[in-house]
């Protein structure tokens, strides 16, 4: 009876402890990936360097974003905006490694969207396909990526995919799709 009780309650323990790490695993991930909003002082120079961007001073603002990023490691701003500054000048794999950073700290569909695009201007097609998903998941009605990424299905030879997403473009007014749904006609696609 005694080694019954002493069973049960190592059990009754063993649960409570497995409840306790669930939660405390889960509430430290819910932290851990918790959008956190820029500080003031953040928000006014990453406004400052999306000026500088937006003028053409891609080197200012990556000047300035470096500095940013050394003072600010949490924020999925600041390699985002570097990540742009390096896609204006065509570099990029350069633009790549910041976009990830950005979505290491906290995915968004800008940074997956405009890594997407690098990836196709490299001719990496699957990983503009994945990236294009990903950007699918967080809106489903995003006509734009249906139509990139059955374009990336076509280049892939992947007839069927590429079809579905077109057609999704389409229905969803992306009137250019039709031509790329010809094309699939062709016996070669």
């Amino acid at each position: 009876m005694k080694r019954k009780l002493i069973a049960a309650a190592a059990v009754v323990l063993l649960g409570a402890a497995a409840v306790t790490a669930y939660y405390f695993i889960h509430s430290w991930l819910e932290k851990r990936n918790a959008w956190q909003p820029p500080t003031e002082q953040l928000a006014f120079s990453l406004n400052e360097s999306s000026q500088l961007i937006s003028s053409g001073d891609n080197a200012g603002a990556r000047s300035m974003l470096e500095k940013l990023a050394k003072e600010n490691p949490s924020s999925e701003m600041v390699p985002y905006n570097l990540g742009i500054t390096w896609m204006n000048e065509q570099h990029y794999e350069k633009a790549i490694h910041y976009f990830s950073r950005s979505i290491k700290i906290h995915p968004t569909l800008g940074a997956h969207l405009n890594r997407a695009w690098c990836y196709k201007a490299l001719g990496k097609h699957q990983e503009a396909v994945d990236d294009y998903t990903r950007v699918l998941v967080m809106n489903p009605d995003f006509s734009h990526a249906y139509y990139e990424r059955g374009f990336q299905y076509m280049l892939l030879k992947r007839g069927d995919k590429a079809r579905e997403d077109l057609l999704r473009a389409r229905d969803l007014g992306i009137t250019k799709a039709q031509a790329l749904l010809d094309q699939l006609q062709e016996p070669d696609l």
